[in-house]
């Protein structure tokens, strides 16, 4: 692990409903601690990270009690309508040169993955971690990310050798990056720091 000149911000991004499970994903108990505080304890862990920021949807007074514990300034923040806006609030309120944005409802992201986000992107301005895609991928109309539309045709199948599946944390160095991102935004605004540290 290199040392990293720069000041290091870890945003938990930890707003979302839980619509899509059902159940609230972030306290679920993973035998004796919940994702969410495993998820901080593995940012608190990284020697590179000196604050951890919480982004809070309703469950702000869940978050400042799971937090507690924690041995890293940690500071809770109130998240947007939708998960850019979310994220955005939490890089805003970081105070690192070098901010690591990471879904809270990942709780087992390793060491290794973190520090090898932060310090590429410390080398080339943005960086996340991503695997290789295993399933064919089709090119076709566009829907509304939910449902198939009726009567797709494919388009084309693009090479699975070139894509990849991004996860996160994403970690991007601030200003230069967050200059770039505010200006995606007014031409995206569905595009979080997420994904804009995967764009050059």
């Amino acid at each position: 692990m290199q040392k990293l000149e720069k000041k290091v911000s870890a945003v938990l991004v930890a707003a979302g409903s839980s619509t899509r499970m059902g159940f609230d994903k972030l306290s679920f108990d993973l035998g004796g601690e919940t994702v969410v505080q495993r998820s901080i304890r593995a940012f608190a862990e990284c020697p590179l990270v000196s604050e951890i920021v919480l982004v809070a949807g309703k469950n702000r007074a869940f978050l400042e009690q799971q937090a507690a514990a924690c041995t890293k300034p940690v500071q809770v923040v109130q998240g947007g309508a939708t998960r850019a806006e979310s994220a955005k609030n939490g890089v805003l309120a970081a105070h690192g040169d070098l901010v690591a944005v990471h879904d809270a409802a990942r709780p087992f992201v390793s060491q290794a993955v973190i520090t090898a986000a932060l310090e590429a992107a410390a080398a080339c301005g943005a960086a996340a971690p991503a695997v290789p895609v295993k399933d064919t991928v089709k090119r076709a109309v566009r829907g509304d990310g939910k449902t198939v539309p009726e009567h797709c045709m494919v388009a084309d199948t693009p090479d699975r050798s070139t894509l990849y599946a991004v996860q996160t944390p994403s970690a991007l160095t601030v200003p230069p990056i967050w200059r770039r991102w505010q200006s995606w935004m007014k031409k995206k605004p569905g595009w979080s720091p997420m994904t804009a540290a995967c764009l050059s």
